[in-house]
């Protein structure tokens, strides 16, 4: 592997057919961390590819926004835009129940493509974008990642391949086991859940959709803790959740707050 041309894939799904030249990429060998995520291609749908000794990393549309990168297919000019935006997205994995072998055939692309503005000849790229499982992945060697997109990256024996992005990381909320009556860090009505975030702020998200959550509401100031922030004990009573908290010390004020159906 070229220490300072490594291959980080972007991808995009193309709804062209525009591809020639069947090739052959291999699984790499070596670990590989996104933004301080672990990513693991044993199962993953698109995994990373290693093809002329360089690492290619798959572009679609949540490993784009994962690092900060749009992009953009147009059928009528059969053409591929990438672009570094002011973007983030949470880190999702791809898994699928079907191992991937150690050798998959790609092909080269052959439409047009567009860096930051910039027009790239795919042909005369020594290091071409190739299309995996109908995925565009993008070879991002130091031209690329470092001087176009703005990212960190390094490669040694130990820790492997490591890149990071400069845009905000969103990472996983992981909810509390809520189906006890009285749980100090949430519950459900079994329409919502309703729980405390990072920010010490009241939330509530579909239980069908939990990524979809809201903010619903901000706990008065303390002044006696540090950050201003209160401990919330969520309870659950004929099906209605409450929300309790206490502000102020001796002569302080405690809370109670039934949340309504439509979260306020």
């Amino acid at each position: 592997m070229k220490k300072f041309a490594v291959l980080f894939s972007l991808i995009i799904i193309c709804f062209s057919s525009t591809v020639y030249a069947k090739e052959v990429a291999n699984i790499p060998a070596c670990s590989v961390t996104l933004s301080g995520q672990s990513v693991d291609n044993s199962y993953r749908q698109f995994p990373l590819l290693q093809y002329k000794d360089i690492v290619y990393f798959p572009m679609t549309y949540y490993d784009c926004r994962f690092l900060g990168v749009a992009t953009k297919w147009n059928a009528d000019t059969n053409t591929l835009e990438i672009s570094k935006e002011n973007i983030s997205g949470a880190y999702r994995n791809y898994n699928w129940e079907w191992k991937n072998g150690k050798k998959n055939e790609i092909s080269i692309c052959n439409f047009n493509i567009i860096v930051n503005g910039k027009q790239i000849d795919n042909k005369k790229e020594e290091f071409p974008l190739i299309t995996f499982r109908d995925v565009t992945y993008f070879p991002l060697t130091w031209r690329f990642a470092v001087d176009e997109f703005g990212w960190e990256y390094s490669y040694d024996d130990k820790n492997g391949l490591i890149i990071n992005a400069d845009n905000y990381i969103c990472k996983t909320l992981n909810l509390p086991d809520l189906r006890t009556q009285i749980n100090p860090d949430g519950a459900t009505d079994g329409t919502y859940y309703y729980y405390t975030g990072n920010d010490k702020k009241i939330y509530r998200a579909p239980v069908d959709n939990p990524s979809a959550n809201e903010l619903i509401y901000t706990t008065a100031h303390n002044h006696y803790l540090e950050g201003g922030n209160n401990n919330v004990e969520f309870s659950v009573e004929n099906g209605n959740v409450y929300l309790s908290y206490r502000t102020g010390a001796s002569m302080g004020t405690n809370y109670r707050l039934k949340i309504n159906p439509d979260g306020t």
